[in-house]
């Protein structure tokens, strides 16, 4: 077993996921000493290494660095695991990256589109009300 490939896989996949290696250790229950253990000559249990697989969604294969393909976690993850986990802005800061100028440009107004009608969503009500009160 290739420790330093273990290691890495595990680091890459916590930053791509938007969450520390500690958090991503504790989080999968391969416990946040995994690394240090490895890095002390231990060998991983197929238990904590499958908690891992399952945890950043790939193979036990990739982690170990048997299978060489590269996994994009990021579209097997949906937008609520974002929100719950607190990592919605890296995700979208992720995404963002991804986007040439124009294309960010258009994300942009859409943005202050969603934005405007937010707030004319928010007013609707209040409008309501006033021509209720007085019939107009």
């Amino acid at each position: 077993m290739d420790s330093d490939m273990l290691i890495n896989r595990i680091e890459e996949l916590a930053k791509q996921k938007g969450v520390s290696k500690t958090k991503a250790l504790t989080e999968s229950g391969a416990g946040k000493d995994f690394i240090a253990n490895i890095k002390k000559g231990q060998t991983p249990s197929v238990a904590k290494l499958q908690k891992l697989s399952e945890y950043f969604e790939v193979s036990t294969d990739y982690l170990l660095g048997i299978d060489k393909s590269e996994p994009d976690i990021s579209e097997n993850i949906p937008a609520d695991f974002y929100i719950l986990q607190g990592t919605l802005s890296s995700r979208i800061n992720i995404e963002i990256e991804k986007l040439d100028d124009d294309q960010k440009k258009h994300l942009l107004t859409y943005i202050r589109f969603m934005q405007e009608q937010d707030k004319i969503a928010a007013d609707a009500p209040v409008a309501a009300s006033i021509k209720t009160k007085f019939s107009i």
